[in-house]
């Protein structure tokens, strides 16, 4: 479970949300957070809810909400140990918990290592929602706890502005400071900070107006002057010390290596010259480059993807993260939003959070300032992908599907076709051996054609092929020649094909459930118009052109000219094969 006082109180578990609607009932429980895997006695708790004066049936009122938590709690977390009670739960499942040791960290590699002391103050200060304790009243736990986180957060926050300073990042910390003076104008720290951010930037004159703004808030509402260290940087502006230039950070490595999730590049790779020089283009543009790759089953795209990204994979000196959606497994549920980004935060070395909302924030803390690049292979629909999509300058994402999914404003949608006629007999060679092609060149060419130049059936074949090394190209050429048998040899490609005609056919919506039904009436080659499809049919017009624009999404047929389709390779074949 996970239990968070940073903010209005919450208790999560599974990745929803657990009813702990009473304020009274959520202070008892805050108070045990706090003291989490302690035991506290019922005295104190009674201290901490009503002060010096408890009414007289203070502890049995105690009992009772610990009575009423217990049936609410999912978990038997909350256990009677004399003189009181105590949460059995890792302290690391309460937020505070792990922001304390979030900031701790941080301040522990800040001078070796401020690249990541930064990330790891994000990754801390993200956890926080608003006001802590917010929702429970003026009961006196509260007005002794949160002034004090409120506190931590402020000085956690103030360290990571110290941090980012040195590292020369003023110009991206001059709004937020802006309005953390305009919210705390007496901390002198805060307005120290955004003095320095702005004459770092070329803004004197602005650096020293808000030193003007600062000094008469002091003197008009406490009387006296500001600090010496504050007085000393306006000196120091007046004078432009050369001293506050930015300061030379050397950074060193992190002593965590950088993921390399990457699954291995397929050593018989061949051509999609023109893809990689497309895909190598778009690298080239201002990040973050965000690039999704769709095409037919078996056309490929997941090896063309995992060649690229093993190219570029240098330039992503802070790591490579992977995830397969299973959006294209038969029986198997496509992974959830929460399920991608917990796997990511895995490979990131980030613990498991309760919600997506809170996965999403430590994701992106965990991308700041980082050059990263994700791969998301076989998505199926953008809620799936948006979330894990990195909006760092430096970082960058491909995503592979087989229906065109939509991505965020800037993304690049390329298509992945069957090979080339030459790229399939090289693939057949590289995979059943040269020799064997070369020496029957027209049937080589002729399984390629049959294959319809489809990579996933070409390496099918070829594997078989290659286990019978006495069997001549022709003889699988004869084989494949009957379109009845057809799929039948091509097992994998046949599995493929029926996942997206099993996705369309159990959809909520009418229009893939009538796409899936219009397949089945459909004859394998030669043109499809919308006309005839709704006389084969009898379906209203826009019915059917709804029908077959989804039965183009899912990549079973294409459309070469509007209002006209064909077959996608060998997916014709299907109702031939399922009669």
């Amino acid at each position: 479970m996970d239990f968070r006082i940073l903010g209005p109180v919450e208790v999560w578990h599974g990745g929803s949300p657990v009813p702990v609607t009473a304020p009274m009932q959520r202070a008892v429980l805050t108070t045990l957070c706090v003291r989490a895997g302690e035991t506290v006695s019922v005295d104190s708790i009674v201290d901490q809810l009503w002060g010096p004066q408890p009414p007289h049936t203070a502890q049995v009122t105690i009992r009772n909400y610990v009575q009423r938590l217990r049936r609410v709690l999912p978990l038997p977390v909350l256990e009677t140990v004399p003189p009181g009670y105590r949460l059995a739960v890792d302290p690391a499942d309460v937020d505070a918990t792990r922001f304390t040791t979030l900031a701790e960290q941080a301040r522990t590699v800040a001078s070796a290592n401020p690249v990541r002391a930064a990330q790891l103050f994000d990754e801390a200060l993200t956890l926080w929602r608003g006001t802590p304790l917010a929702d429970l009243g003026d009961v006196p736990m509260r007005l002794v706890h949160a002034p004090r986180l409120e506190e931590l957060y402020l000085g956690a926050l103030e360290e990571s502005f110290e941090v980012k300073l040195r590292l020369g990042w003023q110009a991206r910390l001059i709004p937020e400071l802006t309005e953390l003076t305009g919210s705390y104008p007496l901390r002198e720290r805060l307005s120290r900070q955004l003095m320095i951010a702005l004459y770092r930037s070329r803004r004197s004159a602005e650096s020293l107006t808000h030193y003007g703004r600062v000094r008469d808030r002091l003197v008009e509402e406490l009387g006296v002057e500001p600090g010496a260290e504050l007085r000393r940087l306006q000196e120091s502006i007046l004078r432009e010390d050369l001293t506050l230039s930015v300061p030379f950070v050397r950074i060193t490595a992190d002593p965590a290596p950088a993921p390399a999730e990457l699954p291995p590049p397929i050593a018989t790779f061949v051509g999609r010259t023109v893809e990689l020089a497309e895909l190598r283009e778009r690298f080239e543009s201002p990040g973050p480059v965000v690039c999704f790759v769709h095409g037919p089953a078996g056309a490929g795209k997941s090896t063309l993807v995992s060649r690229f990204a093993h190219e570029q994979s240098a330039r992503f000196p802070d790591g490579t993260l992977y995830a397969d959606l299973a959006g294209n497994r038969s029986g198997v549920a496509p992974a959830s939003p929460p399920a991608v980004l917990t796997a990511l935060l895995a490979q990131l070395g980030a613990p498991p959070t309760g919600d997506i909302v809170s996965a999403a924030r430590a994701y992106r803390a965990r991308q700041r300032e980082r050059r990263m690049l994700v791969v998301l292979d076989n998505a199926t629909n953008a809620s799936q992908v948006l979330p894990a999509i990195p909006d760092e300058p430096g970082c960058a994402a491909i995503v592979t599907s087989r229906r065109p999914v939509a991505g965020p404003d800037g993304t690049v949608h390329m298509h992945v076709d069957p090979l080339a006629e030459d790229e399939a007999v090289a693939l057949l060679a590289r995979i059943a051996g040269p020799r064997k092609v070369a020496a029957e060149p027209d049937a080589a060419a002729e399984l390629a054609e049959l294959c319809a130049y489809n990579p996933l059936a070409l390496r099918v074949v070829a594997t078989r092929a290659a286990t019978r090394p006495h069997w001549p190209l022709a003889s699988w050429v004869e084989l494949l020649a009957d379109p009845d048998r057809r799929l039948a040899e091509l097992a994998d490609v046949r599995a493929s094909l029926l996942v997206s005609v099993e996705q369309l056919a159990g959809s909520g919506k009418e229009t893939e459930r009538a796409a899936a039904e219009l397949l089945s009436c459909l004859r394998g080659g030669g043109e499809i118009t919308q006309a005839a499809a709704a006389r084969l049919t009898g379906w209203p017009q826009p019915l059917v052109e709804r029908a077959l624009e989804e039965l183009v999404d899912a990549q079973l047929l294409y459309s070469p000219t509007p209002g006209s389709y064909a077959h996608h390779g060998l997916a014709g074949l299907l109702r031939s094969h399922s009669a």
